[in-house]
């Protein structure tokens, strides 16, 4: 069946996507950002900060600055609003702080922008302040606190965290695929039974899911681009089996035909009409496709993505916060930082906010379960708590853009695995001996 080609083009020049709302506590994005901060508050002689995030569709982040602010005796929070687009997002942050812009105190990254962020001193170190306020690491997820740390030192407080899932129709599937190599088969098998219009369905959009994708893939048969601390490290063999095993299932008669279009609510829409089998997609799934207007409510269960011949295949996507080196109101900054991943917080992000947090305590709270009962297994702990960084390096930028095009060069026949693996290595070998 023919297939219609993915192009993997992520544009810079996107406008900036803006919440229609209006609240005294956030910084209304314009030529020139305008900080609107309610004048009862100020009058109490708070020192005031600012937190830049990326937007909240949940609108949750206005409603955590306002108790922080209520319940702060010496700090006030405003809000300023980045960027929707992943890319433009990082542009924006990275030319802010290398100008030492210093409009904002505290920043929420994805924890692949630490490493360069740290690496060139834009961001600052948090181990004196972790250690004076005798942080306990302990009681975050292992995989989030570890992808804040570079160099040996804490970079950012672990927000929250995200990775792909395996969704399985229960009713049209009795075991679970457990090896990409079983999915397929059973995908086949699905699609000879003719109960669905696709047996398995992944967003192969142009976007950052995509990217996730090919490494969930990659990572699990071995492949690798990078040592633990940093430097140039590539497993040929697992990157050039994962990347001939995504092909396969991507070109394959199972999945739709117009597979390179279809986005990850897209994909998720598929599922919950009844329409797939097996989906890859985030957790929030699960809260959208279980209510009672579902085609697949009480019909399906979430799985560990499939392993490959190596490894386990989960990613770790999600976010930290950090300080910008320039603020003149660290203390402030730090406060406010231990505050987003401490209890009451991380309960709100999964309560509120349809987030998987980083706090462990908040996967037993009653009211959390209520809302995620698939907190509670040991499979979906362990399943986040073992996921692999999605590629740690100061040179991240540098990698997702080669590696964007080399994609599209395979995707498109261009080029074999073999040598997209050969000019992502002649690439990046040259990217790092120039330090660019």
């Amino acid at each position: 069946m023919l297939k219609i080609i993915m192009v993997f083009v992520l544009t810079l020049g996107l406008a900036a996507c803006k919440s229609p709302v209006n609240n005294s506590s956030k910084i209304q994005l314009a030529s020139e950002p305008i900080v609107t901060v309610d004048s009862a508050s100020t009058q109490d002689n708070k020192l005031v900060i600012t937190y830049a995030s990326g937007r909240d569709d949940s609108e949750n982040i206005l409603k955590i600055i306002e108790d922080y602010n209520k319940q702060s005796e010496k700090y006030m929070v405003v809000y300023q609003e980045l960027p929707y687009d992943y890319v433009e997002r990082y542009n924006d942050i990275y030319n802010a702080l290398k100008s030492k812009d210093i409009s904002f105190d505290v920043i929420e990254l994805n924890y692949t922008w630490i490493p360069e962020l740290a690496n060139k001193g834009y961001i600052e170190s948090l181990e004196s302040y972790t250690k004076k306020n005798n942080l306990d690491k302990s009681k975050y997820l292992e995989s989030a606190f570890n992808a804040t740390i570079y160099d040996d030192q804490i970079w950012g407080l672990p927000y929250n965290i995200s990775a792909g899932f395996l969704f399985v129709r229960t009713d049209l599937i009795e075991n679970v695929p457990k090896t990409w190599d079983e999915l397929i088969q059973t995908s086949k098998a699905v699609e000879e039974s003719g109960s669905v219009k696709y047996s398995y369905i992944m967003p192969g959009n142009r976007s950052q899911t995509i990217l996730l994708e090919a490494l969930e893939f990659i990572y699990s048969y071995g492949g690798r681009f990078f040592d633990q601390n940093g430097n140039l490290d590539f497993n040929r063999e697992g990157i050039i089996n994962g990347l001939n095993k995504m092909a396969e299932i991507y070109f394959s008669d199972y999945v739709p035909e117009d597979i390179s279009k279809i986005t990850n609510q897209e994909a998720r829409n598929k599922f919950i009409n009844g329409e797939t089998a097996l989906l890859r997609s985030d957790i929030n799934t699960w809260t959208y496709a279980n209510i009672q207007d579902s085609q697949v409510y009480n019909k399906f269960s979430v799985a560990p993505l499939p392993r490959g011949d190596k490894s386990v295949s989960t990613v770790l996507d999600g976010y930290a916060n950090s300080i910008n080196s320039n603020s003149k109101n660290k203390d402030a900054a730090y406060d406010f930082i231990e505050y987003l991943s401490g209890a009451e917080v991380q309960r709100s992000l999964a309560i509120n906010s349809e987030k998987i947090p980083v706090l462990l305590e908040t996967f037993k709270d009653k009211q959390v379960l209520e809302k995620n009962p698939y907190f509670a297994t040991d499979k979906f702990i362990n399943t986040i708590d073992q996921a692999l960084s999605r590629a740690k390096t100061i040179h991240y930028r540098q990698f997702i853009d080669i590696f964007i095009e080399e994609l599209d060069l395979f995707f498109y026949n261009k080029k074999t695995a073999e040598e997209v693996v050969n000019s992502m290595e002649t690439k990046l070998n040259y990217v790092f001996e120039n330090k660019l």
